[in-house]
């Protein structure tokens, strides 16, 4: 797998629909917080989103629990979030099968994971949920299938864009033997899908 879409696989769903994360730096009072149940503990950071310390230190509010708290529970905050939150999800695995399935709308997508769980294929796509909660978007989820399958398009296309120190013409394009076709199949315009390129290198 190429730099692009490592690079994509690796933002966090903030990051893929470019939502600025705010910290709160402001100085708070020490005060009794009650104590919660392994449960509401657990609900807690499946409401809230949050998978990482940093998540939930940035965006707890007071009185929400800490990390101490999981650590008390738990043991630790790694058994927290391995018994809360299960599994990791691939998103590269998910989004070959957005791809491979041709699963571009959500109902097509719960279309297709009803008819997998009928035939006790569970683990193929996750729910709608958990999709959402680990790419903070159906279109961030899009948006990463798509480059995906022009993989090979987007290496080509953004190097030779390096090269010439401009946006490639699609005479260019085709000289060096890049394929834009599909590309332009999906994006609609050649000016959409450059766009799209820019959007790929600000985030590098």
């Amino acid at each position: 797998m190429t730099g692009v879409i490592e690079r994509l696989l690796s933002l966090s769903p903030d990051e893929l629909n470019r939502i600025p994360k705010r910290r709160r730096n402001s100085r708070r009072r020490r005060r009794e917080r009650p104590e919660r149940t392994k449960e509401q503990l657990a609900d807690y950071l499946r409401e809230k989103g949050f998978k990482t310390r940093d998540q939930l230190r940035a965006g707890r509010r007071e009185g929400d629990p800490t990390d101490t708290d999981y650590r008390r529970v738990w043991g630790s905050w790694t058994e927290a979030v391995k018994e809360i939150w299960g599994r990791p999800i691939d998103r590269a695995f998910v989004a070959k099968g957005v791809i491979q399935f041709e699963l571009w709308t959500t109902r097509a997508y719960q279309a297709k994971r009803k008819e997998l769980q009928e035939k006790q294929l569970t683990d193929i796509l996750p729910s709608l949920r958990a999709v959402y909660r680990e790419f903070g978007s159906w279109s961030a989820l899009k948006r990463i299938a798509r480059a995906m399958s022009l993989e090979k398009v987007l290496d080509d296309y953004i190097a030779l864009k390096r090269k010439l120190g401009r946006r490639p013409k699609v005479e260019e394009c085709a000289a060096a033997g890049i394929v834009l076709e599909k590309a332009l199949e999906i994006y609609r315009t050649k000016r959409a899908f450059d766009m799209f390129i820019d959007d790929l290198e600000n985030l590098s």
